[in-house]
């Protein structure tokens, strides 16, 4: 049964970046095993062919199918829609984003009380934060920055760096973080920045969000 929820925009910058095996390794690791919505495949296939700014673009798109196969896909069942239909009208009374393919993998989590969700969505963690904060018995959502400081542990600071600045279109936090406008490698800011990310993130979302950095408590 997968047991982590991985939100489209993951999925889609980790094709973008390459570095899709070595999440999936570092989640194995933890005997997690990731899922997304069924009907994820036809929406990151389709916003893939669209992107044009990434260097790996032909390679993604030939492989892209083998990739979207590695990720269980799930779906939600008629409790877990009624429950992410309620999120969805809860957020524009309060004129919060929520979408719903981040409403339903909200919902699924909850439900199933599933170990974690991965999210690129900042807007949809504070958005589910001020709506259901006090369904989460522990957090259980993190976001992007989080993985990548669990990743630097798979891939290396100085890796990393060279694949993120190498695709800088592909996210501008990330850009920033890692300095990509810099000449100068230096890993001690690059780390404190995405923790700072990762600390703005929580606190905009405490019962929602993981308290480590990393996903799993050691920050390298």
């Amino acid at each position: 049964m997968p047991d982590v929820l991985v939100d489209n925009d993951v999925v889609i910058k980790s094709i973008s970046y390459g570095f899709t095996d070595e999440m999936l390794s570092l989640l194995q690791s933890h005997d997690l095993s990731p899922a997304i919505l069924a009907v994820s495949h036809f929406m990151i296939s389709n916003k893939m062919k669209r992107l044009k700014s990434f260097l790996l673009r032909e390679v993604a798109l030939a492989e892209l199918s083998q990739i979207l196969g590695l990720f269980n896909p799930i779906e939600p069942n008629e409790a877990e829609l009624a429950l992410a239909a309620e999120f969805e009208d809860a957020a524009r009374t309060l004129n919060l984003e929520l979408d719903s393919g981040e409403s339903q993998l909200f919902a699924i989590l909850l439900q199933r009380a599933l170990r974690l969700m991965l999210t690129g969505d900042k807007r949809a963690i504070r958005a589910i934060e001020a709506i259901a904060g006090s369904k989460f018995d522990v957090p259980a959502v993190a976001c992007l920055e989080q993985l990548i400081i669990s990743l630097v542990g798979e891939i290396g600071v100085g890796n990393l760096r060279s694949i993120i600045c190498s695709e800088k279109a592909v996210d501008k936090t990330l850009a920033i973080c890692f300095r990509c406008s810099m000449p100068d490698f230096d890993p001690q800011p690059i780390m404190q920045g995405l923790a700072s990310y990762a600390s703005d993130v929580r606190r905009s979302a405490p019962r929602a969000v993981i308290a480590s950095d990393g996903l799993f408590d050691l920050v390298p």
